[in-house]
């Protein structure tokens, strides 16, 4: 008997495992040829809530032997845990304290299948308190015909969505996140009225606005600049008045008047025509040079001046230029050929170029009175003045003469400033998001071209259209127009962003691209 025993212990312990390992391999076998067909966990819940407001969160298992290990709101990198239920079927409760776009999750473990399963909801919880349109702009605020036009809307509030129906002159349903959007409105081609309403929109709230806009022609044209002026007057004199008319075919905006390279005058005016008169007082003998910087209201600049002298008897000469038609780069010699016989002769000589000395003799190093000098070409057109003095300072002449010398390279670029700073190429500039103002500055001495309008444009690293496309503006203008300021302000979220400026042009064409640049905003 007790050998029995043990015999029938032993087939027991042995028998049992075998019994398992074939209903395991019968069920795996079930198991990957059948799948369930429904989900082992349903979850139900809003698609829009309110903070300070309690969601309900119902989950479910739908077959036996589902355990739920884990429930977990995620948003912006957080996640918070809420209550694992207890039952096949339980409500949970959350209640968001702030906005935004949350990621319900439930992770349950089935102890048939071994495997886990997840269900996910998107909620999306908003803040209705203080939400509305702040703002809404064009961009560029007066806008031309064909001409590629931004609306940028600022909403307020912190809400993950808002919905944004616009109508009117455009027709558009979109959903943005609350702050600063950009909308291409795309171009316009008729010179009206036109109107376009824009309603934002989240659950339980709503605000509306509307902007009216009439594209014009583009006004390519600058103003014209008429000088007035003797080219002697007598020595002594105690004013001098000098007459201007400044004339535009749109609209004039403002100008600044120059004397001997200072600035005098800085006027805001308006109309299609001014005349004035500026007065001139305690003018020492010898050469002056008036100029007039006249803007119009279109950003288009114009630019002319106008010498003269003071002083005793004026000496007949006039001024050439060998060769007459140089190369940029060529030396040239400036020659002043007297048109009388000096017998008194020639006390002192100074030469200019666009108003600036390049050259007088006698000098330290040059005793004698030499009526030429040498000059490096420089592209544009000039204007080249010579003044001379005779028989010990009592007689003096003043010439003048354009030379124009072909213009064949682009305009070099000066420095690019972000919020007043200047910015390096290929290194990483970092900035503050939020309102940012870019300049450029260029230079050539052939005159930039200030109809030429330059385009900004900005382009996050991992995408391959741009964020943003902007004309730059004329903001300021030195030296003549031979280098000018550009400026456009805009707003940038944060990223990294491609910088690179084109259609930089000089007025005989030629264009300037600008790239490498790369601005952090964080």
């Amino acid at each position: 008997m007790r050998v029995v025993r043990k015999y029938l212990e032993r087939r027991g312990m042995s028998f049992v495992p075998v019994i398992l390992l074939i209903l395991i391999s019968l069920f795996g076998c079930t198991k990957s040829t059948q799948p369930p067909s429904t989900k082992l966990i349903r979850l139900k819940t809003v698609e829009y809530g309110k903070i300070n407001e309690e969601i309900s969160i119902i989950v479910e298992t739908t077959e036996p032997g589902v355990k739920i290990r884990r429930v977990t709101v995620l948003s912006d990198g957080e996640v918070q845990k809420l209550p694992i239920p207890s039952s096949n079927s339980s409500t949970i409760k959350w209640k968001p304290t702030k906005p935004g776009k949350y990621t319900l999750e439930v992770v349950g473990y089935s102890l048939i299948t071994g495997q886990e399963y997840k269900e996910t909801k998107t909620i999306f919880v908003y803040d209705t308190s203080g939400f509305g349109i702040e703002y809404m702009r064009l961009i560029p605020p007066r806008p031309y015909k064909d001409e590629d036009v931004l609306l940028q809307v600022k909403v307020n509030g912190r809400n993950p969505l808002v919905k944004l129906i616009m109508e009117g002159a455009i027709s558009k349903d979109l959903e943005i996140p609350s702050g600063v959007s950009y909308i291409r409105l795309g171009t316009f081609n008729e010179e009206k009225d036109y109107t376009i309403s824009v309603a934002a929109k989240v659950p339980d709230s709503d605000d509306a606005t509307t902007i009216t806009f009439r594209p014009t022609q583009r006004d390519a044209e600058p103003p014209t600049i008429t000088i007035n002026t003797d080219l002697f007057y007598p020595q002594n004199m105690s004013t001098i008045p000098v007459e201007f008319r400044l004339a535009d075919n749109v609209a004039l905006k403002s100008y600044e008047l120059y004397f001997d390279g200072t600035l005098k005058e800085k006027m805001d005016i308006n109309g299609k025509v001014f005349n004035w008169t500026y007065v001139v007082t305690d003018v020492q003998n010898g050469p002056h040079t008036v100029g007039i910087i006249a803007y119009d209201e279109s950003g288009n600049i114009f630019s002319n001046s106008k010498t003269f002298y003071v002083g005793a008897a004026g000496v007949a000469f006039k001024v050439q230029v060998q060769p007459e038609r140089p190369e940029a780069g060529q030396n040239v010699l400036i020659v002043a050929v007297p048109m009388e016989q000096l017998g008194d002769g020639l006390a002192k000589i100074a030469y200019f170029i666009d108003g600036k000395k390049i050259a007088e003799y006698p000098n330290n190093e040059v005793s004698e009175v030499r009526l030429y000098t040498p000059w490096v070409a420089e592209e544009g057109e000039h204007n080249v003045t010579v003044y001379v003095e005779a028989g010990g300072g009592k007689r003096a002449g003043l010439a003048n003469t354009t030379v124009i010398v072909p213009d064949r390279t682009p305009p070099r670029l000066v420095k690019i400033k972000v919020n007043g700073v200047e910015i390096q190429r290929d290194t990483f500039n970092y900035i503050v998001p939020g309102e940012v103002k870019f300049e450029i500055e260029v230079e050539d001495p052939g005159k930039i071209s200030t109809t030429d309008k330059p385009r900004l444009r900005l382009r996050e690293d991992e995408f391959s259209y741009y964020y943003r496309d902007l004309t730059m503006y004329v903001s300021e203008v030195q030296e003549a127009g031979r280098r000018v300021i550009f400026n456009v302000q805009t707003t940038i979220a944060p990223g990294t962003y491609n910088l690179e400026i084109t259609e930089i042009k000089d007025i005989s064409g030629n264009k300037l691209d600008v790239k490498g640049y790369t601005i952090v905003a964080r």
